[in-house]
């Protein structure tokens, strides 16, 4: 049975660290979406990236950096913001 590192590591194999080029494309495509959004869109875009970076922020903080299954867990927190901007009346 292969060990918990080897396997992350055969995950991971070929992959490359994200950096500023990688956000600055994502920043782009991201506001270009938001361009074809309505307003209750953008408010949904707005509240999601104030609550996945409010939440990037804090972990990088405690942790000293980001993992795999972190950023899952915040794309998590960030489909449930956009969920409950989308149910709510106001949004």
């Amino acid at each position: 049975m292969a060990s918990a590192a080897s396997a992350e590591a055969e995950l991971h194999n070929g992959l490359s660290e994200a950096g500023p080029n990688e956000f600055l494309i994502a920043t782009l495509i991201a506001l270009a979406c938001s361009a074809l959004l309505s307003t209750r869109g953008l408010i949904a875009l707005v509240i999601v990236g104030i609550c996945v970076g409010g939440a990037a922020q804090v972990i990088n903080r405690r942790l000293g950096g980001l993992s795999a299954p972190i950023c899952q867990a915040m794309a998590e927190i960030g489909e449930v913001a956009a969920l409950a901007c989308f149910a709510a009346h106001w949004a």
